[in-house]
C-alpha cells in the first residue's frame, strides 16, 4: 500500500486497509503477489474519482485467505464483467493500456491455487477478490 500512495495522493483518493489483526499465513511466491496487489489497487485508483476511497481488506475464508479491493468508481457493466479477466480485453475507460493487468492477476493467484474474481455495479463500484491457500499441513511441505 505503500508503494501507491504517490498516485492515490496525485489522484485525491483515499487509500485505507482494514486488516485482523490476526489471519492465517499462506506461503506465496512474495514478488507475483505484489503485483497482484499493485494491479489491482492501481486499476482501482484509476476508476476512483477524486475523493473517492478504496478499501483494502483480509479475512480467513474456510482453508483460504480472501483478499478483496473494494472501490466507489462507476463500476463495470455485467456483460463485460465475464470478460474482465480475459487476455487483451479493452476495459472501457481504462485509457492507454494492453489489456493484460487483470489477465496477469488471474494468473498468478490460479497458479498459487487460488482464485479471482470481480463483483461490480455500475455507478456503485467494483470489489475485486482473490484467494490464497492457507499454509498447507506440515506433512505437505517439501522440503
Amino acid at each position: 500500500m505503500e508503494l501507491m500512495q504517490p498516485l492515490t495522493i496525485r489522484k485525491e483518493v483515499q487509500l485505507k486497509s482494514e486488516l485482523p489483526a490476526h489471519i492465517a499465513p499462506v506461503f506465496v511466491d512474495r514478488d507475483r503477489i505484489m503485483q497482484v496487489f499493485i494491479n489491482l489497487i492501481d486499476n482501482a485508483i484509476k476508476f476512483s474519482k477524486p475523493g473517492g476511497s478504496i478499501a483494502v481488506r483480509a479475512e480467513e475464508f474456510g482453508n483460504h485467505v480472501r483478499f478483496s479491493i473494494e472501490d466507489a468508481g462507476a463500476g463495470i457493466q455485467e456483460d463485460q464483467s465475464a470478460h474482465i479477466f480475459d487476455r487483451f480485453w479493452p476495459t472501457p475507460g481504462a485509457g492507454k493500456g494492453a489489456g493484460l493487468g487483470l489477465f496477469i492477476v488471474k494468473g498468478i493467484v490460479e497458479a498459487h491455487g487460488g482464485k479471482a474474481w470481480v463483483q461490480s455495479k455500475v455507478g456503485v463500484g467494483s470489489t475485486f477478490f482473490f484467494t490464497l491457500p492457507i499454509n498447507p499441513p506440515d506433512d505437505q511441505v517439501h522440503t
